[in-house]
């Protein structure tokens, strides 16, 4: 897996962090958005929106939005830690703080 990142935007330190806290590694790939690196033709085509972060599966299949990659990554590195709740009332909290 590849995750296309920029250091500044709170959207990508929230998957940074996430990982972090799941004690998952992938390549991370540093895009300068302030110079347009998201705005490439190649990146484009891997982006429905430009935006980072990105997480490009090994298969090329493409996770934009930073709660649905840190929702992947919940359950493709094994853990304990239910970051995303465990159960149906903590799971619809959790929910609600990501609005």
């Amino acid at each position: 897996m590849k995750l296309y990142e920029t250091a500044m935007t709170p959207s990508c330190k929230r998957v940074s962090i996430f990982l972090k806290e799941i004690g998952g590694e992938v390549e991370r790939i540093a895009l300068n958005v302030r110079e347009g690196d998201n705005l490439s033709e190649p990146f484009k085509s891997k982006s429905v929106n430009g935006k980072v972060p990105l997480l490009e599966l090994d298969d090329g299949t493409t996770i934009c939005e930073s709660v649905a990659i840190c929702r992947y990554l919940d359950e493709a590195f094994e853990n304990d830690l239910a970051l995303f709740g465990a159960n149906q009332l903590e799971r619809a909290q959790v929910e609600m703080w990501h609005r």
